[in-house]
């Protein structure tokens, strides 16, 4: 009984500590696809001989709440267009350690599961199926559920009330995306 007593004081503590808020708009920026796609040669906003590195016109919406200085939960909401011009999107909630780099703002690293999904490329001539996105029965979206996605984000202080944010997401070994935008204090 004593051990989860003590466990639930130093929760309780750690919880209140330095609890903050924070929200966030990022642009979704670009993308490095870390091996060649059948489907390749359907992406309208790639560059490179394999069409690796795609650029993406679309905003995240972020909520971080920091139980401490070291711990903290977010949750991401993504707009964008993906490599063939179709709407996608992403949602996402990560457990998260942060490591605070002083003036230099800090870095968190974090996990949790995430949602993809996008406007079925089953419409676009030429498109080969490769098994990875369910499809929806009426074929209209295609979705990828994943439990164990990963985000890593630096922050560097603007001010007292602003960072400049940026993220990236490992998407490995499909996909390696980056984003940056502003992160505000409440």
């Amino acid at each position: 009984m004593k051990p989860i007593l003590v466990l639930s004081a130093l929760l309780i503590l750690a919880l209140q500590s330095h609890a903050q808020w924070f929200i966030g708009v990022k642009y979704m920026g670009a993308s490095v696809h870390t091996d060649k796609n059948r489907n390749c040669e359907l992406y309208r906003t790639c560059i490179g001989k394999h069409k690796r590195i795609a650029f993406h016109f679309g905003l995240a919406l972020t909520c971080e709440y920091k139980f401490n200085n070291w711990f903290s939960a977010k949750v991401d909401q993504a707009g964008f267009r993906d490599c063939t011009g179709k709407f996608a999107g992403m949602t996402m909630f990560n457990l998260r350690g942060t490591a605070e780099t002083g003036r230099a703002g800090d870095i968190s690293a974090g996990m949790g599961p995430f949602w993809y999904y996008r406007r079925s490329w089953f419409a676009i001539d030429g498109y080969e199926d490769d098994g990875y996105f369910k499809t929806s029965r009426n074929n209209k979206w295609q979705t990828k559920f994943v439990w164990y996605g990963g985000e890593i984000e630096y922050n560097y202080p603007i001010n007292e009330n602003l960072d400049w944010s940026t993220n990236i997401l490992p998407g490995i070994p499909v996909v390696i995306a980056v984003s940056s935008g502003i992160r505000a204090r409440l």
